[in-house]
């Protein structure tokens, strides 16, 4: 399973967060944390923003949390919520990721394949995992890559039953061809 150089960094980073800088049982963290900052608005339902006017591209910050993954472990969940974009130059969206032993990386999305840019209303999006038995950790939230302003709010982690599609192809072995295809590269 091939993971982009955000899954690492964020298990690189976590622990190098911004203190006093998040909202409580939140940690911003990221490539470039002390670029972003963090503003949350309203109340009912709040919203927090990640911001940055000076990040480059593939720079990016992050807010987030980890948890135990026994209660999700052998389980799917959907990580999902509302994003909202002003002046997003590269992308941002919601990201979800599961740890096995040793640190291992057993699933991830980013939703760079489906980003969130430029300038957007409030628009759902989710991001869907299968959690297998050996996870150990989840770590989870939004993202924002280079300079803009990235919003979330109504966010829910869940468990979701099988009938609700992955968000990556590949992880949901029911998308999997049973044998091998086209082994000798024949064109079609």
């Amino acid at each position: 399973m091939k993971f982009n150089w955000i899954a690492i960094s964020l298990l690189l980073s976590a622990t190098a967060a911004a203190a006093g800088s998040a909202p409580t049982g939140w940690v911003k963290a990221g490539n470039d944390a002390g670029q972003f900052q963090v503003v949350v608005e309203g109340s009912n339902p709040a919203a927090a923003w990640l911001e940055s006017s000076s990040a480059a591209s593939g720079r990016f910050g992050t807010l987030m949390q980890t948890i135990d993954a026994r209660r999700y472990a052998g389980k799917r969940v959907r990580w999902s919520g509302q994003l909202r974009a002003q002046a997003v130059r590269s992308w941002g969206g919601l990201w979800l990721r599961v740890d096995g032993p040793s640190d291992k990386v057993l699933a991830f999305d980013n939703m760079q394949d489906r980003p969130v840019r430029g300038d957007s209303a409030w628009r759902r999006s989710e991001v869907v995992l299968d959690v297998p038995a050996s996870a150990r950790r989840l770590a989870f939230g939004f993202l924002l890559d280079g300079a803009g302003r990235l919003a979330a709010r109504g966010l829910s982690l869940a468990i979701v039953g099988r009938n609700v599609p992955v968000t990556k192809p590949g992880l949901d072995s029911r998308l999997l061809p049973e044998r091998p295809v086209n082994l000798n590269f024949k064109a079609r």
